[in-house]
């Protein structure tokens, strides 16, 4: 848990990058927003990637805790020990978690941001926007200048009312929607979940 010298835990590092890609995140996001607005928005960018990097840490530890303490059982023959693997893991799951979290959130927020300066530019939005493959697919299409947050979908796979989208928002981040009706539409924080699962899965 700590690097070569001995004199910085890793976690700590692994905490620094989470928060750096977090700001950078948040500044892009102001730096897109509208005149007078580049404060809030700022605030509010980083206050969503915040919490979700926390929570994908959270996430993270739980899996890391859990797979340390089993790894530690069939490496050892006993659960002797087993706590204080499980904790080892636990702190670097969420390590490993807030990380791959906040950069996730950044990157989002960064594609976000792109998508708004595209649609403030003409750029094509919504269901109009984006490149279309064949009757059923449609990429990269802008979210309205005036929608609730910057953003677009990255990928729509189906119809009007039946589909399934991976977006980006500068708030709700990388997810994905799967409507079954007109006003039937799932919200999947994905972005947050495979950030903590994959922290609690890595090895360090």
């Amino acid at each position: 848990m700590s690097d070569e010298t001995g004199t910085w835990p890793s976690w700590a590092t692994k905490l620094a990058i989470g928060i750096g890609a977090i700001i950078v995140g948040a500044a892009v996001v102001a730096a897109t927003a509208a005149t007078g607005g580049a404060a809030a928005a700022f605030v509010g960018a980083a206050v969503a990637g915040l919490k979700t990097a926390a929570v994908s840490g959270a996430i993270g530890a739980a899996v890391g805790a859990g797979k340390r303490a089993v790894s530690h059982r069939v490496s050892t023959g006993g659960w002797s020990g087993a706590g204080k693997a499980a904790v080892d893991g636990a702190v670097d799951g969420f390590a490993n978690g807030f990380m791959t979290g906040g950069i996730m959130a950044g990157g989002s927020q960064i594609l976000s941001s792109g998508f708004k300066v595209a649609a403030n530019a003409g750029v094509p939005t919504g269901r109009n926007g984006g490149l279309t493959i064949g009757n059923r697919v449609r990429v990269l299409s802008p979210n309205h200048p005036q929608s609730y947050e910057a953003g677009g979908t990255l990928l729509k796979i189906g119809s009007k009312y039946k589909n399934i989208r991976f977006d980006v928002g500068s708030n709700s981040l990388f997810h994905m929607n799967i409507q079954l009706a007109k006003t039937a539409n799932y919200h999947l924080p994905i972005g947050m979940l495979g950030a903590g699962l994959c922290g609690g899965i890595a090895r360090d």
